[in-house]
């Protein structure tokens, strides 16, 4: 799998390179003011970066229940028409939900939150399902989702799907809104390895409640989902990860298999276009932002002509955004873009819009017998009729549906949230600094009880523990910074505030530490707790692995916890859901670390301020060190050190003098 995917994003890369010679400028001659905030702002505090198909308005689905044969193994029998007296052998099992006193109510909805848990179900009895099923906790400005949706009722079809399937009674209060999607079977497993627990998820699809299990709220099909990167990775671009897709269950294709009045396109029914709406921010004379897509899996995508090229847009002869498709199978457009009065800095949105599945006429006249009579009826349909249109009881005959799907990602090569701070405490300041080492800005009026500052991804957590605040921001290479979330009466005996796979790691010299999820909106969801560990913990470490030897090797990552007091490190296995296991034990540490620094590619820093002493290691999988370079009599006392990618910011205790040094693969530091 690996292998076909790296050859698909070649290929495109290659395309990609070819459509750079014709771009389609889009050149803006005045900038408005920018009036959108509250959509660029719910785009980027709860929706990872982006409005999905309501950017357009409401798409509306109508009233109309769908239905479903009832079937033992997969095999429809005659009970459905027995147990309702002869009148049908279908059931009304997927109901459309609505608000209360909402005009025209019947639509397809965003949902934004938290991935509860996600499997692929292996049903089978009266209801078979194999649809990849995502239980999504929501957001707080979704919660309306699961409180004014259908309750928790043990309904008869409830009743005998339960029975058959061995399933447990209904909740007394649902807790999460369910996604579901059904496709090819390699699909399913390919996005549901891509996803995890505690991850911030939004998608979009009806929202329905489902007889069969309990009458629970769902969004079913879930045809549009989206995601941000996983915010373990230590030096990689703000990335979204997008699919589109047509339900292929097929149970969601034909007005014949719906119930009511007022039927409108089936939920589910090819084609589904997918509309991206990426909210940019950049500034005037600043680099453009570069957004490039990767195909990851695609079937039966729309082809639009001459689409692949590079769409660019202009203001006073400078590029301030710049977007790549890499493919033929996007309409671009930038919208919605303006100023933000006072400042040089310009936000929009990079709207993007494909298309998959397929509907093909196959029929231009039918046949059908006329009830009560030996004659027939002919039926002509012209040539590129709407399925919608022509009678239900001939769709079918006339029409030929094939389901489809886009999976692809979205890179912003140039905005990149691995910055680093380094906090001027006594001072009350926070320098930042690119990845490569180069000075970006300086902020003043800083708390100067910050006791933490831990980077996470595109994220910065502050802990201040006097005062019990955390406070979340975001910041970049173009110095664009933002409060994400304030949080206020945090415990205040958390001695460890550090990154680790599964999220955030609070640890107290209890024992006791929690891991939590930090979110894009800075909404933080507790993980793992850990009870009884060691007392006397003064570091705990991720180690960024060296990605050469494989990722296979490098999952799970490592954390090195270090006890002074016991001269002991110790090297733990931690997974994405904070589980551990001990790889090895160390008893011959210095009692006299005070910093320990994760490099890249496995190397760790140890520094003595008592000694003046730094020597780097090479740490494996196993937790197995050796020793790289020492460097005792170091030049100047340190307060503190900065990783950098490729180097290292050293502060010394003088008046907080800032040195740098390059660190190469077998630990030689080299003045810059």
């Amino acid at each position: 799998m690996k292998k076909t995917i790296f050859s698909i994003l070649l290929l495109f890369t290659v395309i990609g390179l070819q459509a750079l010679a014709q771009p389609i400028n889009h050149v803006l001659y005045s900038l408005p003011n920018f009036t959108e905030n509250a959509l660029w702002n719910k785009a980027v505090s709860e929706q990872n970066g982006m409005i999905g198909s309501d950017y357009r308005g409401k798409e509306y689905i109508g009233p109309a229940a769908f239905q479903r044969d009832y079937q033992v193994d997969g095999v429809k029998t005659a009970i459905g028409w027995v147990l309702t007296l002869g009148q049908t052998d279908r059931f009304n099992f997927w109901i459309p939900q609505k608000l209360p006193g909402e005009n025209d109510p019947y639509y397809k909805r965003t949902l934004s939150g938290n991935i509860k848990r996600h499997h692929i179900a292996e049903v089978e009895k009266v209801y078979p399902d194999h649809d990849l099923n995502i239980d999504i906790v929501p957001l707080t400005n979704y919660q309306y989702l699961i409180s004014q949706a259908h309750k928790p009722e043990r309904v008869f079809l409830t009743k005998v799907d339960q029975k058959v399937n061995d399933a447990p009674p209904c909740p007394n209060n649902f807790t999460e809104v369910e996604a579901e999607i059904d496709t090819q079977a390699d699909v399913k497993e390919l996005m549901n390895g891509m996803l995890s627990e505690g991850q911030l998820l939004t998608l979009y699809g009806p929202w329905i409640y489902d007889k069969g299990h309990c009458c629970h709220p769902e969004i079913h099909p879930a045809e549009q989902i989206w995601w941000m990167k996983d915010k373990t990775c230590v030096d990689c671009p703000q990335t979204y990860y997008c699919a589109l897709i047509c339900d292929g269950s097929q149970r969601f294709w034909w007005r014949n298999q719906m119930d009511g009045d007022n039927k409108m396109k089936p939920w589910g029914a090819p084609p589904i276009k997918g509309t991206f709406a990426i909210a940019f921010e950049t500034e005037i004379g600043k680099p453009a932002q570069n957004f490039v897509v990767n195909t990851i899996d695609a079937n039966n995508v729309k082809v639009i002509s001459n689409s692949n090229k590079v769409y660019n847009l202009v203001f006073g002869g400078n590029t301030l955004v710049s977007f790549n498709p890499n493919s033929n199978n996007f309409t671009v457009t930038f919208e919605k873009v303006g100023i933000l009065p006072g400042t040089n800095k310009i936000r929009g949105f990079l709207v993007l819009e494909t298309t998959v599945g397929k509907v093909t006429q196959i029929a231009t006249r039918v046949t059908k017998p006329i009830l009560g009579s030996n004659s027939n009826l002919t039926i002509n349909i012209p040539q590129g009729s709407d399925p919608n249109l022509v009678d239900q009881s001939i769709e079918e005959q006339v029409f030929k549906k094939e389901e489809g799907h886009y999976i692809f990602s979205i890179v912003n090569e140039s905005v990149r949230g691995d910055v680093n701070i380094r906090y001027l405490k006594s001072q009350g300041k926070g320098e930042i600094y690119s990845k490569n080492g180069s000075y970006i800005a300086t902020h003043s009026n800083w708390r100067t009880s910050w006791q933490n500052i831990v980077k996470y991804g595109d994220l910065h957590l502050f802990y201040d523990r006097a005062a019990g605040i955390g406070e979340v921001y975001s910041f970049d290479q173009q110095n664009i910074n933002r409060l994400v979330k304030s949080y206020s009466n945090w415990r205040r005996s958390w001695d460890i505030v550090t990154t680790c796979p599964a999220g955030i790691l609070f640890y107290e010299p209890t024992g006791h530490a929690e891991i939590y999820s930090l979110n894009s909106d800075g909404s933080m969801i507790l993980k793992k707790t850990h009870n009884g560990w060691r007392s006397s913990w003064k570091n705990i470490v991720m180690i960024d692995c060296d990605r050469s030897v494989g990722d296979d090797v490098c999952a799970p990552f490592t954390m090195l916890f270090y006890d002074p007091i016991a001269h002991t490190g110790e090297f733990w296995n931690m997974s994405a859901d904070g589980n551990i296991i001990l790889k090895k034990t160390h008893t011959s540490f210095r009692s006299t670390w005070q910093n320990i620094v994760a490099l890249d590619n496995s190397k760790v820093l140890f520094y003595d301020r008592t000694n003046n002493l730094i020597e780097i290691y090479y740490v494996d999988g196993q937790g197995n060190m050796a020793l790289r370079k020492s460097y005792p009599n170091w030049e100047k006392p340190l307060t503190d050190i900065t990783f950098l990618r490729g180097g290292i910011l050293l502060t010394t205790t003088d008046s907080y003098q800032l040195l740098k040094y390059r660190v190469a693969a077998d630990g030689t530091l080299t003045k810059i």
